[in-house]
Parts: structure tokens; sequence; C-alpha cells
């Protein structure tokens, strides 16, 4: 990669995909950049700011074709005019990145489908340090002492979301596990009480909604606090998580640090005394 840093953190990604705009948005956020996520050129020019230094992420995932590549870095650099770098996103193949950087003249890339510390020491070489730094382990933020021991489980089908998800949630003090399918869940229910489960609603073995009411009726979880998330518009979101009992939901288009203070509003709600930090 062709590094271009910048005196200060802040990232505009382009993406007309919500999920993986929410994600890479997600990603940055948690590292501490200032980030705009837009799905238009449109967008993108109402994101620039002339002074302040910035970098545009643009995702060139498939089924984008190298020709389809280049035209819309073209049309990106048309907006920026050369005033900062434009970086690749894409869950290819490193070659393959490097390829489109050459055809497209952008520059630099990202690895999406790489892990998540990985992709923000990547950003690092274009934007600078953000306010976070970024390091390969997380140490957890002192935990007010009015808090009783939060053990949260997260349930999601996106491998990349709860590693995300869990490092921010660690960083709040949570003691996290996390689950990718019903038969984790059980396990890690029966074996490990959790008093907060956060669960997604699109997932293709259970919707979280469908958990969530199943959670509320059975012993083991009743009492524990059941939040929804998704990166669908909250008001619907909202009526969802009522239909089906849960104590609240999560927007996932709203950022880590969002989720994070959500949760911690949340803990108030956990009213066993016996429930201590390990």
């Amino acid at each position: 990669m062709n590094g271009v840093a910048t005196s200060r953190g802040r990232v505009v990604v382009l993406d007309e995909n919500e999920a993986t705009r929410v994600f890479v948005r997600a990603a940055f956020e948690s590292a501490g950049y200032e980030v705009f996520a837009v799905a238009t050129t449109l967008g993108l020019r109402r994101a620039l700011s002339p002074d302040r230094p910035t970098v545009v992420v643009c995702d060139v995932s498939p089924p984008l074709t190298q020709p389809q590549v280049v035209a819309a870095i073209r049309a990106v650099k048309g907006v920026t005019e050369g005033r900062m770098p434009v970086v690749l996103c894409g869950s290819q193949p490193a070659d393959q990145l490097s390829a489109l950087v050459r055809a497209s003249s952008a520059e630099g890339f990202l690895e999406r489908r790489a892990d998540p510390i990985v992709l923000l020491k990547q950003m690092e070489a274009f934007v600078g340090t953000p306010r976070r730094s970024v390091t390969s382990e997380l140490e957890p933020a002192p935990v007010s002492s009015q808090w009783t021991v939060i053990k949260l489980l997260l349930i999601d089908d996106s491998e990349v979301t709860l590693q995300l998800m869990q490092e921010r949630a660690r960083q709040g003090g949570f003691d996290v596990r996390i689950a990718l399918s019903l038969s984790e869940v059980r396990s890690i229910i029966h074996g490990w009480s959790p008093n907060v489960i956060v669960a997604d609603v699109n997932m293709p073995e259970m919707r979280g909604d469908d958990l969530c009411a199943r959670l509320k009726i059975e012993a083991a979880t009743r009492d524990a606090i059941v939040l929804l998330c998704s990166s669908m518009p909250e008001e619907r979101l909202a009526t969802i998580a009522d239909a089906a009992g849960a104590d609240g939901f999560v927007s996932k288009a709203l950022g880590l640090d969002h989720f994070a203070s959500t949760i911690e509003a949340m803990c108030g709600r956990i009213s066993n005394p016996k429930v201590t930090f390990e």
C-alpha cells in the first residue's frame, strides 16, 4: 500500500451496501476515528470538509468488475479533486485489490476480510493514529463500582461483527461470550448464565425476535435482560423488539460506542446483589 498519512483521523466510507457500510464504519469508530458513512457520491460531496484532512474509503467488493471499479473511482476523484487519498476496501485477496489500485489510480487498499485489528492497522497508514491507539489486545476500562458484573452474551451470524462488538464491550469492562449458532447459545446459557443477552434480528437458524420470545419464558433466562440489534431503521426495530417482549434494542447503524452505552444504560436494571465481578 502506498500510504498517504494525514494529520487527523477522519474517514468517509462510501458503500452502497448498508450491511458492509455499517461494518466498516463500526470497525473504524471502535478505534476512535471520526467516521461518516455514505451510499452515493452526492453523500460523499456533503461529507467532505475542505479544511479537514480526510481519507475516502470506497467499497469495491464483488460483484463489481474492474471496469466498474475504475469508473466508480474516477467519479470519486472528480468529487475529491485530489485533495485527499482514495482507498479501496474489498473482500478480495490482496493481489486482486492491488491490481484494482493500479487500474483505478487509487492510493491503496484495505482488506475487509482481514482480522479487524489488521484492518485498523492498515488504515493508520492513510489517516494516522486514531484518538485511541489500536493494539492486538484491548485492555478493559475500569468499571464503575456501582455496577455488578455484567455477563454479556452476544449472538450474531457474522463472526466479524461479533469480534468488533466483543472488543468494544470488553473495553467497557464487560465479561463477554459470543455465539454464532443456536447450539452455542444453549451451551453458554446452561454453562455460564449470562445476565444480558444481545441477539441480532436477522439470523438464518432463528430470527432474533423469535429467540428473544423463547428466552423470556425459559427458566434459565427469563430474568436476563434481552436486547435485539439490527441495522434496520430504529422505528421498525423498536416495533419488533416490543412485539418480542425484549427489554430494549440496539441499532448497529449508530456505531459501537452507541452499542456499548446502550448496554451500560441497561445495567442498572440488574438487581441481583449476589452477582459480583470475577
